[in-house]
């Protein structure tokens, strides 16, 4: 399935980290499931080991709650994170899904990879790894690009392994998703894939979901601003 954004009033659904941890809190209570054991299911399911305090970490919010955890948590609960609905104004792009039948053009827009980098930055590398389907948003688009999400910092909007759709020309807009660039994205570039909550002249206003926080950015520092028009989900 694709996702992409489209103009649209009405309500969305967001998702942050303090909903993740209260469902997992609230279906740990429904289904009887003690911390201990939700730990020990999650260190068998994921092979790598969590124990009862990181578990009880995630859920007084002093720990973030990583893709693949809460992905597993799902299974093992046998439950879904919930879906918040919140009202958007008009003029705020929305996410809607459309099939993939309705993708236009030949297989040439380039995904690029992204390396964790510090401070939940990324280090974009500019040599294509694969090649996908051109979609709508990105039709006739100059520059157009898919960009290969690493991290969680975005959980659950975005998961590991998903491919934004990139937009070079528009411009920045409140409540979208970009990317924001230290330097003119040729090569390598170091990046910052947030929400734009708000901007002025001088800084803009970013939030991440996992763990959740707000913070802001000079645009001297992050002068290039990419939108992301969509997404294909991780295959």
């Amino acid at each position: 399935m694709v996702a992409i954004l489209e103009r649209a009033e009405c309500s969305v659904a967001r998702y942050t980290f303090e909903m993740v941890r209260e469902w997992l809190s609230d279906t740990l209570k429904t289904r009887g499931m003690t911390q201990a054991e939700l730990a020990r299911r999650l260190t068998a399911e994921l092979g790598r080991s969590i124990d009862r305090a990181a578990v009880n970490k995630m859920l007084s919010g002093k720990r973030g709650i990583d893709a693949d955890e809460a992905a597993a948590a799902e299974r093992i609960l046998d439950a879904r994170a919930p879906r918040d609905v919140v009202d958007r104004p008009a003029d705020v792009f929305t996410p809607a899904p459309i099939p993939g039948s309705e993708l236009v053009g030949p297989t040439d827009l380039p995904v690029y990879a992204a390396a964790q980098g510090g401070d939940g930055h990324v280090i974009v590398t500019f040599d294509a790894i694969e090649w996908v389907k051109r979609p709508e948003p990105l039709r006739n688009v100059k520059g157009g690009y898919g960009l290969l999400i690493t991290g969680s910092s975005m959980f659950p909007m975005y998961r590991p392994g998903d491919i934004a759709l990139m937009h070079p020309h528009l411009q920045p807009a409140r409540d979208t998703e970009v990317v924001l660039y230290h330097t003119p994205p040729t090569g390598e570039a170091e990046a910052i894939i947030k929400t734009l909550v708000g901007f002025n002249d001088r800084e803009w206003t970013l939030e991440q979901y996992n763990p959740p926080k707000q913070f802001s950015e000079f645009r001297q520092e992050w002068p290039i601003c990419h939108r992301v028009v969509g997404k294909y989900s991780a295959r």
